[in-house]
């Protein structure tokens, strides 16, 4: 760690099939708030070969929004929500990739009826 050039995290990227209800889901569970929307649901979809190729995803993937949220403390979460032709349900504890991430609480009931609410 010393001399590292890297300070720690901001964020984490998800891949959400509604970013609007993902949105609504954040805020009421987790009290995340939005900061910005780098591409609106409203504009029209991205996709091609540099889509493609920056992100390498499959061809025909389409970018349709993406939103950067904020918490109290800690890195934020950025909602991506994309269509692709070949596009999978979201993998299980035991698949290679992001499955979870952890908050912190100061009253771990009060946190579990907020998020079992939300």
């Amino acid at each position: 760690m010393k001399g590292s050039p890297i300070r720690g995290m901001d964020h984490v990227g998800v891949t959400v099939p509604d970013i609007d209800a993902a949105t609504r889901f954040f805020e009421a569970a987790f009290d995340a708030e939005v900061i910005y929307d780098s591409k609106p649901l409203s504009d029209p979809p991205e996709g091609g070969s540099d889509l493609e190729e920056t992100l390498g995803v499959d061809k025909g993937t389409q970018l349709l929004a993406v939103r950067m949220l904020a918490f109290r403390y800690g890195p934020g979460v950025e909602l991506f929500q994309m269509s692709a032709p070949t596009q999978r349900e979201p993998t299980n504890p035991a698949d290679f990739g992001l499955h979870h991430f952890g908050i912190y609480v100061d009253d771990m009931d009060a946190a579990v009826t907020q998020f079992e609410a939300a």
